[in-house]
């Protein structure tokens, strides 16, 4: 049922005053006084009794018209300025003009018949002209019972009614959109003041017209605000908004209700317009709407610095210029294509170039001049995702948009978004670029990081397009070149030294992945614009990324929070992390290191070649160490303590040698077993001598005691494979039950060799695995256990180190498979000694505290565990992702006095030192940096509410104009104002400074 017949409608005043225009009011006094008595009467039907003849609402209706008509008239008579000279008679039987709007307000308009409006414009739903019974109803449809009828029962506005022009007063009825629906409802207005001052009020009372010229359909501010929100969080197109007022308006014949979805399209893009020209303050500056400068309708990033914005006068005094460079990231997106248009030059254009989308003119002008050069030296890989978006398709004319966004906090930046008509050619990322750095503020910016998935390739012949395009870069910038850490990665390796962020001096912590988090969202968008015109795709994508930039900005204080607490854990870790890798070298190789890399650091700019000292190089091969104590001359307590750490060795050795063989070994296999063991059984009747000789009776423990040697696994899983060990679990000490025979220690024998026992399971009399063994013997050991200790290190050190060096200077390069089987054998082999001696070292340590030697040593010589013995991937594969996050074991942070390292392990601590230096200076940039981004972000706040105020009292306009746009410049102050107000509060929370009291 239309509002209007339920006494609903809107009354429109005049937004300026109008001398003795009285008209709305008589009007609006008329409705007020007949809905009263008319809800009076109905009351007092409704309280009759059923059985007792209901009058006719109609001509009851008719009566009460009259009264109220007559008093009325009377009423406007006898008024001094009644200006319009109303008279209601006439008003309601004049007929109006009407101009109907191509179709908008079909049904509105008509002629009077019988007392009332019909629809001569109407359309019946079988296709021709609405005709109507007695009962109100279009014919061809079932009439209304006369009961009905009479009862004012109309049909659903759903189904087809009857909507007059005009109320039983000559008021104008309105299509009225709002978000509970389509309305029909009465208007009362007035258009004494003029046509403009017409529309003026009508904008005053919140309400759209879908045209200037007799308008019949409204769509409220309301509607078209709850359509932008809605659109902007939850990706809805604007067919689907429709469709949902459709179900609003009639949950049982949405189907029905009247197709306004052309001008919600229509009137959501001037809404659109017309917000963004209020925000950017034209109105307040006189400037002309439809031309705004490049990028002057969209925001920037409040963090990053921009001179004259948001940084100090004197920052260009300042010694650390390093703070003061921009970080932009480029990216191309191939979910952006656009599908081509029958009829696009019937295309109209709001602003362009006022937002993130540049002038066509602007572009084509720059495409037409600028020429892609050809690298000479591409990436060895391939970027598949390229050669895929290369593949131009026939239905659209643009395959994909490129934009520029700052790097640290992900803002995009204004006039840089460009569409790619054939693929992401370097001109059109040139052209992205230029717009970026034109409408940022860098101007007196000395440096730029430039960031981009494959400037590898793009940085070659940068400025040599420029010069082709006619575009001139300031003489004092900087252009530095990187890789986000995520592409990097898909590179070669040389790639990884040369461009990663974690190596370029004045990065600060920065992944530069953050333009993929942004065409996450703006994907949803894009699909749904691709079969938009240009210009609405060019306005949809324009929306969302400068509310992508309000968001972010709205959330900076807390990001910026966030990031201040990460850098000071992170800082102190990573020193705390490079002062370790320094512990386990010498100063003469530290200052060697450190003169080394500055050299580099300096040259990158002019030859990125020299990055490449960062690169492990593979060492001159060394004499192998020796592998076990001289034992030679050493005579009594000393000696004998001395060959059974030898025997010890040798009996993990055999052990871990017979876990290897399978269950049916072969005959060379048995027989190498067999002399080892005979070699094995000669050593410990020498032991037995020399213990006898040492005068050395023990009371051995308990085999079970912990410390034996049992360690957890050393290889990941693809290493167990490769070197067929067995899994972590059975690391212990295996037994003779392995073989099929029982140990000297399951029959209860004492120590000695037995014939059911192997050599290899014999139990050694030491005074670490006795009861009450003298001190002077616990002291020997203590001794020599230590030195067994450091020399174990030193060879699990080099062990490590010619692993991965086997891995990254001969597998992973290796020119054929039969090369690389047997560097894989060699790797498989080295793992096992590796696994070997970090047991021996288990037992060793056990034994160290079992004789009382904990506190110190325990600290010093800790367990070694899998992660512990893995080769390292700084240099078995350097540009595997999280690489940046290296760790480096303990053990490569303790060394022996008076120990040479060999040169594989020397070039091991190079490489780790030099890594954990990056990733030290990165942290202690980010560290300095967010500190000062928290005072340029509210200097940039401060900045806006400057702005603001400034424009409020220059505001062009006179009279009540002026004081609207004053107030609402106030406003615009007072929010920018406290933006600052709590990014200071919360800045100084996290500094643990004292909180300002104004909050």
């Amino acid at each position: 049922m239309p509002m209007s017949d339920v006494g609903g409608y809107i009354y429109v005043g005049h937004c300026l005053p109008v001398g003795g225009c009285e008209g709305p009011k008589v009007r609006r006094a008329v409705l007020e006084q007949y809905e009263s008595e008319r809800d009076r009467e109905e009351q007092e039907m409704m309280g009759r009794q059923a059985d007792e003849a209901m009058p006719s609402s109609e001509f009851a209706n008719a009566d009460l018209l009259a009264r109220i008509r007559e008093s009325a008239l009377l009423a406007a008579l006898n008024t001094d300025d009644a200006g319009d000279d109303v008279d209601m008679e006439e008003d309601v039987d004049a007929e109006e003009d009407v101009d109907m709007e191509g179709g908008v307000d079909q049904g509105l308009g008509g002629r009077r018949e019988g007392g009332r409006w019909v629809d001569d414009g109407g359309v019946h739903p079988s296709g021709g002209p609405a005709t109507y019974n007695a009962g109100g109803a279009p014919t061809g449809t079932p009439a209304l019972p006369v009961s009905a009828a009479a009862a004012g029962f109309n049909p659903p506005q759903s189904y087809g009614p009857r909507i007059d022009r005009q109320d039983c007063f000559g008021n104008q009825i309105i299509r009225l959109v709002h978000t509970n629906g389509v309305q029909y409802i009465t208007l009362l207005s007035c258009s004494c003041s003029g046509t403009n001052n017409w529309a003026t009020d009508l904008a005053h009372a919140m309400l759209i017209p879908t045209s200037f010229h007799s308008p019949r359909t409204f769509f409220t501010a309301t509607v078209l605000d709850d359509y932008r929100l809605t659109n902007l969080e939850c990706k809805a197109s604007a067919y689907q908004y429709w469709q949902k007022i459709c179900r609003v308006t009639s949950s049982t014949a949405p189907g029905e209700v009247d197709n306004l979805y052309r001008e919600l399209r229509r009137l959501s893009r001037s809404w659109r317009w017309l917000k963004k020209v209020k925000w950017a303050g034209f109105p307040h500056t006189g400037k002309d709407f439809m031309e705004p400068g490049p990028g002057e309708l969209a925001i920037f990033c409040p963090t990053c610095p921009q001179p004259g914005v948001n940084l100090p006068s004197n920052w260009e005094d300042d010694a650390e210029s390093w703070k003061y460079s921009r970080s932009l990231i480029a990216d191309g997106n191939f979910k952006g294509d656009h599908v081509r248009h029958k009829n696009p030059g019937r295309d109209v254009w709001h602003a362009e170039g006022g937002g993130m989308v540049a002038k066509r003119e602007e572009s084509e002008a720059y495409f037409r001049k600028a020429k892609n050069i050809p690298t000479g030296v591409p990436c060895e890989n391939t970027f598949r995702a390229i050669e895929r978006a290369m593949a131009v398709s026939k239905a659209c004319d643009v395959n994909g948009i490129i934009a520029v966004a700052c790097a640290r906090h992900g803002c995009f930046a204004p006039n840089s978004l460009t569409d790619l008509p054939f693929g992401e050619g370097q001109i059109y990322a040139d052209f992205a670029i230029t717009r970026a750095m034109r409408t940022t503020q860098m101007d007196r910016i000395r440096a730029l990081l430039l960031i981009y998935d494959i400037v590898c390739q793009y940085c070659v012949h940068f400025f040599e397009r420029l010069t082709i395009a006619g575009v001139v870069l300031p003489d004092a910038l900087v252009v530095d070149w990187a890789i986000g850490l995520l592409h990097v990665h898909g590179h070669k390796e040389d790639c990884y030294f040369r461009f990663a962020t974690t190596f370029i001096p004045g990065a600060a912590h920065l992944p530069g992945e953050i333009i993929e988090s942004l065409w996450s969202t703006l994907n949803e968008v894009a699909q749904m614009a691709r079969t938009a015109t240009l210009a609405h795709r060019a306005e949809i994508l324009d929306e969302h990324m400068a509310d992508s930039n309000w968001k972010k900005m709205q959330g900076m204080v807390t990001s910026l929070c966030k990031k201040y607490k990460l850098a000071q854990e992170m800082y102190g870790a990573s020193l705390a992390y490079f002062g370790d890798c320094s512990k386990g070298s010498t100063p003469q190789e530290i200052q060697k290191w450190e003169s080394d890399i500055k050299e580099a650091e300096t040259r990158r700019r002019q030859d990125r070649k020299a990055m490449d000292v960062l690169k492990a190089q593979l060492p001159t091969p060394t004499e192998p160490p020796l592998g076990q104590f001289q034992t030679l001359g050493l005579l009594g307590c000393e000696g004998w303590l001395s060959l059974a750490l030898d025997v010890e060795e040798a009996q993990v050795a055999l052990q871990d040698r017979v876990r290897q063989l399978e269950a049916r070994p072969t005959e060379e296999e048995s027989r190498k077993v067999q002399q080892s063991r005979e070699r094995l059984r000669l050593q410990l009747n020498a032991l037995a001598s020399a213990q006898a000789d040492a005068h050395y009776a023990p009371n051995l423990l308990p085999p079970s005691l912990p410390g034996l040697g049992q360690i957890p696994g050393a290889f990941d899983e693809e290493e167990e494979q490769q070197a067929s060990f067995p899994p972590a679990a059975d690391w212990g000490r295996p037994s003779a039950a392995d073989w099929g025979r029982p140990s000297a220690a399951d029959l209860g024998q004492p120590p000695a060799i037995s014939a059911l026992c192997q050599p290899e399971d014999v139990p050694l009399a030491l005074p670490s695995s006795a009861a009450g063994a003298p001190c002077t013997f616990g002291d020997v050991e203590i001794r020599l256990r230590i030195g067994q200790v450091e020399r174990l290190l030193q060879s699990i050190r080099e062990l490590i180190a010619e692993s991965s060096f086997m891995y990254s200077h001969v597998v992973r390069v290796a020119p054929r498979k039969q090369v690389k089987t047997r560097a894989r054998a060699s790797v498989a082999a080295l793992r096992v000694s590796i696994a070997t001696k970090a047991r021996s070292y288990n037992i060793a340590r056990g034994a160290l505290l079992r004789l009382g030697a904990g506190g110190r040593l325990a600290e010093k010589y800790k367990v070694l565990q899998r992660a512990d013995l893995a080769a390292s991937t700084a240099i078995r594969d350097p540009n595997i992702p999280g690489s940046s996050r290296l760790q480096l074991s303990w053990l490569w942070r303790t060394n022996g006095e008076n120990v040479d390292d060999p040169a594989a392990v020397q070039e091991f601590k190079r490489v780790h030192y030099l890594r954990a230096r990056a990733q030290n200076d990165r942290w202690c940039e980010e560290h300095k940096l967010v500190s000062f981004e928290m005072d340029w972000t509210v200097r940039y706040f401060y900045k806006q509410a400057d702005i603001w105020s400034e424009r409020g009292k220059a505001a062009s306009a006179d009279g009540e104009s002026r004081d609207a746009l004053n107030a609402y410049a106030k406003r615009k102050a007072a929010m920018w104002r406290e933006f600052a107000a709590v990014a200071q509060y919360k800045f100084q929370i996290v500094n643990k400074l004292p909180a300002p009291n104004a909050l």
